[in-house]
């Protein structure tokens, strides 16, 4: 078998990162912890390191939003600013032309916010893993 002559160790901070992640389990108990894999992690049928590894604190939608099908099984949703514009475009959609045209913009605000109101419940405090290459 051929080795090679040089090897360079490369780090992967782990030691840090693994710090890091200790402090922020202390410092926040009570949060959920999540994993969010980007698009760069694995490119194949095999396990890898992921390169780049961060931590967040934020929030995690618990639950599929109506206007994503495939949520479940692809999605994540963690920026409520985000969650409120594809909700209020998505039930633009749902909505007829006559309610529509018959809607003032107060109306249609509270409408969006409602709806929006209902998934409060759902908006979960998380320690964010985030691993990509």
């Amino acid at each position: 078998m051929l080795r090679p002559k040089h090897t360079v160790p490369i780090s992967l901070e782990m030691a840090e990162k693994s710090d890091e992640l200790k402090r922020l389990i202390r410092e926040y108990p009570d949060y959920d912890i999540a994993f969010l894999v980007g698009p760069d992690a694995c490119c194949d049928d095999c396990y890898t390191y992921a390169s780049c590894i961060r931590f967040e604190i934020g929030e995690l939608l618990d639950c599929a939003p109506p206007y994503d099908p495939d949520f479940e099984r692809y999605g994540v949703c963690n920026d409520r600013d985000e969650f409120y514009e594809n909700l209020e475009e998505w039930l633009w959609d749902e909505l007829d032309r006559p309610s529509k045209r018959q809607m003032s913009d107060a109306e249609w605000d509270a409408r969006v916010k409602a709806e929006v109101a209902k998934y409060d419940e759902f908006w979960r405090k998380a320690i964010i893993i985030i691993a990509d290459n």
